[in-house]
């Protein structure tokens, strides 16, 4: 998951409600300060002469990595920002760009100069420092009397994954009057289980069925509840899958149906077009012909719907294999899921005795 993907799928406006803070500082060594929630201040004073910004990010609510940085986009679009990061395990802190909603798509900046750094997790807490020039070429600039779009992160351990709490912020640097642009991230638990709902629709229930009715012979006269019951506990999944996801992405103010793929966009694709592929199964399962009678020529209808209904099932496991597979890779990007492999197993070993035993037979 994550991630997104670092900051995982984060670039739409999820509410904008103006804030007035009183800009003392509880730190002496700073003129100015926020509080972005209850656990997590910024400090800053800006230094005229020198033209810097001297910051400082606490957070006092356990021991972690933080980031706090600048989005050119006042809705706050990840892509692009130019962030101040630091990792306690490491012992680091740098200047790095956004590229993509992923862990591997945080890059340094080409240029390293920030000053006066530190980063400490001790005590259940985490305090960073830096030292940052207002204009640097070629990097989002500093206003230090107007509206800034801060970005601020605080990950879930010190190395850099999954981040525990998010917050974008318009901050006027005079003044200290903000705006929250948004607040929260995906939960991954809910990413899990619409994963894990989903194998097993696509992976047990759904292949099981359609097993019924190829070996339907073998099994007897029951073949056709069993296959019928089989679908259906499958796609009440599916739809529990869905909505779990959907009411996950409007909680955070993303769009379930986006289709970009520096995001989910692989995934929505492949993902729409085996649902409409099942969709297509459940309408021919209900509207099916009647078999002729014995000794009859089936109907052209029957004709139909024999060679119709068999080859989308089958299409439609074959499309959610590979969007179900490109969830997981999104997933695990993101930081949503630790571990793909066992994800990859539990997908990959049902469907291919599925398939194994179509060939066979």
């Amino acid at each position: 998951m994550v991630t997104h993907t670092f900051f995982s799928c984060i670039f739409s406006l999820l509410a904008l409600s103006a804030k007035s803070q009183n800009c003392t500082s509880d730190d002496p060594r700073y003129e100015n300060q926020i509080s972005v929630n209850p656990d997590l201040s910024f400090y800053w004073t800006i230094d005229d002469v020198a033209k810097t910004l001297d910051g400082r990010l606490h957070y006092s609510a356990g021991e972690a990595w933080l980031a706090v940085g600048w989005s050119a986009d006042p809705e706050g679009s990840m892509i692009g920002s130019e962030v101040v990061l630091g990792l306690p395990n490491s012992n680091e802190v740098s200047k790095r760009v956004l590229e993509s909603y992923t862990v591997q798509g945080v890059k340094e900046a080409n240029q390293q100069t920030l000053t006066g750094t530190s980063i400490v997790a001790s005590n259940g807490e985490t305090d960073m420092t830096f030292v940052k020039s207002l204009d640097e070429p070629g990097e989002i600039v500093i206003d230090a009397t107007g509206i800034n779009t801060l970005v601020f992160a605080v990950g879930s351990s010190g190395t850099l994954g999954f981040h525990s709490l998010f917050f974008i912020e318009n901050v006027n640097l005079a003044s200290c009057e903000s705006s929250t642009v948004h607040t929260d991230s995906m939960n991954p638990d809910a990413v899990r289980i619409h994963a894990i709902l989903m194998i097993c629709a696509w992976a047990y229930l759904l292949p099981s069925g359609i097993a019924v009715a190829i070996f339907k012979e073998q099994i007897g006269p029951r073949w056709f509840y069993i296959h019928q019951s089989l679908q259906f506990v499958a796609v009440l999944m599916m739809i529990i899958a869905i909505s779990i996801i959907v009411n996950e992405l409007n909680r955070v103010g993303l769009d379930h149906m986006n289709m970009n793929p520096t995001t989910f966009g692989i995934h929505t694709i492949l993902g729409v077009e085996a649902l409409t592929a099942a969709g297509v199964q459940v309408v021919c399962g209900v509207c099916r012909p009647h078999k002729s009678e014995l000794g009859k020529s089936p109907t052209p209808a029957r004709k139909l719907f024999d060679l119709v209904h068999p080859s989308m099932g089958h299409l439609s496991v074959i499309l959610a294999f590979f969007a179900v597979l490109s969830g997981i890779e999104h997933a695990y990007d993101f930081s949503y899921i630790g571990q793909k492999e066992k994800y990859i197993v539990a997908l990959l070993v049902p469907l291919s005795l599925f398939f194994l035993s179509n060939v066979v037979w």
